[in-house]
């Protein structure tokens, strides 16, 4: 499948989603991101499509809970000590 589709489109519209979660996210003042946050940066070439974040004092697990039962947000994971 990847052959077929080609790794530098993958590659292309993994940038894209990450531009616009970045994005959206940037949007929501009590979120805090961590890495690589601005799609215009010169080291967003080299990012992937994790994107680290945290909602001030609030628990991992919690978030992910209420973030899995979004449709879109079904890929949510959390750091096993989190």
């Amino acid at each position: 499948m990847v052959q077929r589709i080609g790794i530098g489109l993958i590659r292309e519209e993994e940038k894209n989603l990450t531009g616009y979660a970045l994005r959206r996210l940037a949007e929501i003042n009590y979120i805090k991101i961590y890495g690589i946050n601005d799609p215009q940066s010169p080291g967003f070439a080299f990012k992937g499509g994790v994107i680290s974040f945290s909602l001030g004092n609030k628990i991992a697990h919690n978030v992910a809970k209420i973030l899995r039962k979004k449709e879109e947000s079904e890929y949510v994971r959390v750091p096993i000590n989190g």
